[in-house]
């Protein structure tokens, strides 16, 4: 069992679920009802709203906003100041680029940017980004 970091200038709902080995950075806000699973990062100043549902080894990049209900599958990266609007979900193994737009749910794996994000690169062809 690893220990749960949280930086004093975080701030986490009394509520919130916290798995092993989660670390919640500087600046970083973590909703009421929010459940995150085992060894997570919430980035510095990134911000996971009401009732979010993150999966074991997920990530958000600095700056990286979900809104309510959103939910993360296993090992799903969010990048630098991307916005996943409320209610949608991202599927496991699943990248999305930084700055981008989540307007829909994301699941089939892959790396997906842009404004509305949307699927450039498939699993194969992201290998080897996410075996790093």
């Amino acid at each position: 069992m690893f220990p749960v970091l949280i930086h004093p200038a975080a701030s986490v709902a009394g509520d919130t679920a916290l798995g092993s080995g989660c670390v919640v950075f500087a600046g970083a806000v973590v909703g009421a009802g929010v459940r995150i699973g085992r060894g997570c990062v919430i980035n510095t100043l990134s911000g996971v709203d009401h009732d979010g549902r993150l999966a074991e080894f997920t990530s958000l990049a600095p700056g990286a906003l979900l809104g309510g209900a959103v939910s993360l599958g296993a090992r799903a990266f969010i990048g630098m100041r991307a916005t996943v609007l409320p209610g949608r979900q991202i599927g496991a193994d699943v990248v999305v680029g930084a700055g981008a737009l989540v307007t829909r749910d994301l699941l089939a794996p892959g790396g997906y940017w842009g404004t509305p994000a949307r699927l450039h690169k498939t699993p194969t062809q992201m290998a080897g980004f996410l075996a790093r």
